[in-house]
């Protein structure tokens, strides 16, 4: 019986017009489900300042659904590249890596014409340390199996991105559809998030000696930066996900609360049943807020949660709408703005 193969040193890089070709026809895909997006147009549950922030999660959705199933179809069919990470590759492989180098390429020019580069200001640096590393392994022709690890992360983001699109559609936090995907989200995190970082840093550690040492030191810094960023997330979605359904929210974990329990006065909520909020809040707050009494998850109203679809506040243990300090405050100058133009 022969040997296994180990090492993939023998085999020829591949042209790098398949590279350039394999980004550019990614760049104009994605650019067209954007136009057809627009022409087809959001849910009538998005707000007017959010339908730009659908469509483009709506075009990340997509990427994520193509790549996740390309991906684990890499591993069953060539189950050969995780014996070497770094000189492994194929026309089937290198193409995918090829093709969502187009998409974050695609994803920065769209965030920069639309003008929204203050509001996703987080994002920029990830596309580019993604789109670079990427863009040069496609050019070297190396660490493509590595990319292909790195890209099991796609597989929860099919679960991460339909769970904000669930929340902007206004499906209730407490039904079948939203609580299936949110266990789906939290075991593809760990098993395709966690589960790829960790392959990657034992993958560095047994052939450091393979790569050059800056190319090591920045594969480090991001695999630090991405153990960082993706464990604040986790927890915000078991904050989210897992401990306020069961009415276990941890002050250690989860951060403290206000809860405002939710009463009614001539057919408008209102916290504690009483008048300490105006009129006009609390039809706010009804609106984009107070929707999770009956189940459904408020938007996001900060940075944090646009970039990620995790917010903090949602439906209380008691069946109140749990309501933010800052979110209250954010809510009470947006609607004293919108009373003295007249608009509420």
């Amino acid at each position: 019986m022969a040997a296994a193969v180990t090492d993939y040193e023998h085999l020829e890089p591949i042209p790098i017009g398949y590279g350039y070709a394999g980004i550019l026809f990614s760049i104009v895909f994605f650019q067209s489900i954007n136009q057809l997006l627009l022409r087809i147009g959001s849910p009538t549950s998005v707000r007017k300042e959010d339908v730009w922030k659908w469509r483009n999660l709506f075009v990340s959705w997509i990427h994520a659904v193509i790549i996740g199933a390309w991906d684990l179809s890499c591993f069953y069919r060539y189950p050969e590249l995780m014996t070497d990470l770094i000189a492994y590759h194929n026309m089937y492989t290198y193409l995918m890596i090829a093709f969502s180098t187009g998409y974050f390429v695609y994803d920065f020019i769209d965030i920069v014409v639309n003008k929204q580069t203050m509001s996703m200001w987080a994002v920029i640096p990830h596309h580019f340390a993604v789109a670079g590393m990427f863009f040069y392994n496609v050019v070297q022709c190396r660490c493509i199996a590595y990319n292909v690890v790195a890209l099991l992360a796609e597989v929860n983001s099919i679960f991460l991105h339909a769970r904000k699109l669930l929340q902007m559609a206004g499906f209730s936090f407490n039904g079948l559809l939203y609580r299936a995907n949110a266990a789906a989200n939290l075991a593809t995190f760990v098993g395709c998030r966690f589960l790829g970082l960790g392959w990657i840093i034992y993958g560095m550690f047994v052939w450091y000696h393979r790569v050059a040492r800056f190319y090591f030191v920045v594969l480090g810094v991001a695999m630090f930066v991405m153990w960082v960023t993706n464990a604040i997330l986790f927890k915000r979605l078991i904050c989210s996900d897992l401990l306020r359904p069961l009415g276990r929210r941890s002050k250690l974990l989860c951060g403290a609360t206000s809860t405002l329990n939710v009463g009614t006065v001539n057919g408008i909520s209102m916290p504690n049943g009483n008048g300490n909020l105006n009129h006009n809040l609390s039809t706010e707050i009804c609106r984009n807020g107070a929707a999770a009494a009956n189940g459904a998850p408020p938007l996001a109203t900060t940075l944090e949660e646009s970039l990620t679809g995790v917010g903090e506040d949602g439906v209380a243990a008691n069946g109140g709408s749990v309501v933010d300090e800052n979110h209250v405050a954010f809510r009470r100058r947006n609607v004293d703005h919108a009373v003295a133009n007249g608009s509420l």
